[in-house]
């Protein structure tokens, strides 16, 4: 009817849970969301993220098909 052909789901954290975003995956829909303290840990405990990264303002960085845009408060 409207001609969408792709919908992204906007969510804060804790808002889509793995549950939810598994079944968005599943059904070709994209998702932006926040990380949870416990991921951060991890991806900090994986050095997949520094804290080097947060010396700029702004910095992407992919991990197994996942982009993370980090921005750091000032």
């Amino acid at each position: 009817m409207f001609g969408v052909k792709e919908v992204t789901l906007v969510g804060d954290r804790g808002m889509l849970k793995k549950a939810q975003i598994e079944e968005l995956e599943d059904n070709d829909f994209h998702y932006i969301t926040a990380i949870t303290k416990p991921q951060i840990e991890r991806l900090i405990k994986d050095n997949i993220l520094q804290m080097s990264l947060f010396d700029e303002r702004i910095v992407e960085v992919v991990d197994n098909d996942v982009r993370y845009i980090l921005r750091r408060n000032q």
